[in-house]
């Protein structure tokens, strides 16, 4: 818990045990090489892969206010992972789209729409995707919440 790794393309990976959050950067071309009952392209893998040894690097992230910020060497992304209690925080998208992923509690997301305050509520499991357009925004947390914001750094 807490920790992050980074797959470069060409690096086989698997989940055998416990619950993860994957990132992925845009792309056209995973391949499958077991594990799964989906269609396996074996010589396609074995055509891309990197066949280096290496330990993964873990990465711890970094402290930031109310978050913990996970930056990888993918430019595409970065991870923010944030535990709130009783917090109202006012975000801005800085013209990049974002994706919220609630892990624990509800917030309620306020953002304008024309000349009209908007506010939905959103709860553990569910997620949304918050376009570039929408320059700010406000997360309001009632009680202990954990969610995961995921933008372009």
């Amino acid at each position: 818990k807490g920790q992050a790794i980074f797959t470069k393309p060409g690096v086989p990976h698997a989940y055998l045990k416990g619950n993860i959050l994957e990132c992925m950067s845009n792309s056209d071309n995973v391949i499958r090489a077991g594990l799964t009952p989906k269609f396996k392209d074996v010589n396609n893998l074995l055509e891309v892969l990197t066949y280096d040894l290496t330990l993964p690097q873990i990465l711890k992230g970094s402290k930031k206010e109310h978050s913990v910020v996970y930056k990888t060497h993918a430019k595409e992304f970065e991870i923010q992972i944030f535990a709130l209690t009783k917090n109202e925080l006012k975000f801005s998208t800085q013209n990049n789209p974002q994706i919220m992923l609630m892990l624990e509690g509800q917030i309620k997301l306020s953002f304008n729409e024309g000349s009209k305050i908007k506010s939905e509520l959103y709860s553990k499991g569910e997620s949304v995707f918050l376009p570039a357009i929408l320059s700010e925004f406000k997360i309001t947390a009632e009680k202990f919440t954990g969610l995961v914001l995921v933008s372009v750094p």
